[in-house]
This record gives structure tokens, C-alpha cells and sequence, in this order.
């Protein structure tokens, strides 16, 4: 069941992920630029579950889009199951559609996303790169090693 290429596996959002998908797409509006919510998990389980995906509209570029997505991995496994790694994805898309900036954070906790998202997004804005969002060059090393715990 998994959609990635890679040592490691995409799962869907469970039920006890819609609580923290809720408070991250409430930190997005909080932003107040138009947003438009392309997916959003329902958490019960199935093929439309993989994905949480909301577009920005950059209030001071006209045409400028902020592309945001969550996804779940399976991450390595521990005493009593498995743990799970939490990706948010930005991508800062101009008038022709291409990114311009590309940025990855990974969590253990869903809920962290909504905090890192929110704390940094006004950052990004205004321009500001901010080291502790990884590059796209980086992030698939950094989620290969957090999925498989090496």
C-alpha cells in the first residue's frame, strides 16, 4: 500500500490524525490569505487518505502560490508497533507554476506540524529562509533515515 519510491512506506491518515489535520489547516487560515483546500484526509483509512494539500495565495505576489502538503510514513519500528514519521512540504510556486523555494520538516508528532507551519510560515513571507526547513536536495536522505531509524 505505499505510492513512494524509497526505503520506506506511505501510509494513509488514520482517524487519530484528523484532530491535528484540522489545527494545521486552521493554523494555514490563520495566515488570512485566500486558500484553497485541494485534500484533506477523512481519516478512515482508504486511498484518498494519503494526502493533506492546501494552496496559499502569497498576499503581497499577485499569482504566487504556496503549495503545502502533509504526509504520513511508516516509520521504524519500536516496542509495541511502529512509529510514525509526519512530513510537511512547502513549495513556493511563481506566476509560471515553478518553484522558486522548496522546503521539508519531519516530526514524530502531527500536531508539531501545525506549530512548525505556523511559526515559521510568516518568516517565509517576508522572504527570511530559515535553516530548520530542509532542502528537497536533503529531505529525501532525512526521511529515509527517519523511516528506517538508521
Amino acid at each position: 500500500m505505499s505510492t513512494c519510491t524509497g526505503p520506506y512506506v506511505r501510509v494513509p491518515f488514520s482517524h487519530a490524525d484528523l484532530k491535528p489535520a484540522e489545527n494545521l489547516v486552521a493554523s494555514i487560515r490563520g495566515v488570512g490569505a485566500p486558500l484553497l483546500i485541494r485534500e484533506m484526509p477523512t481519516g478512515d483509512g482508504v486511498a484518498d487518505n494519503f494526502a493533506l494539500h492546501v494552496d496559499i495565495e502569497d498576499p503581497s505576489i499577485p499569482n504566487c502560490i504556496w503549495d503545502v502538503r502533509a504526509a504520513k510514513f511508516q516509520g521504524p519500528k519500536k516496542m509495541f508497533g511502529r512509529r510514525h514519521v509526519y512530513e510537511i512540504a512547502v513549495r513556493k510556486r511563481n506566476e509560471q507554476n515553478t518553484v522558486v523555494w522548496e522546503g521539508y520538516r519531519f516530526t514524530d508528532k502531527f500536531e508539531m506540524l501545525a506549530d512548525y507551519f505556523c511559526a515559521d510560515f510568516a518568516n517565509l513571507l517576508s522572504g527570511v529562509t530559515l535553516k530548520t526547513w530542509l532542502p528537497a536536495t536533503t529531505a529525501q536522505e532525512q526521511r529515509i533515515q527517519l523511516c528506517t531509524g538508521l
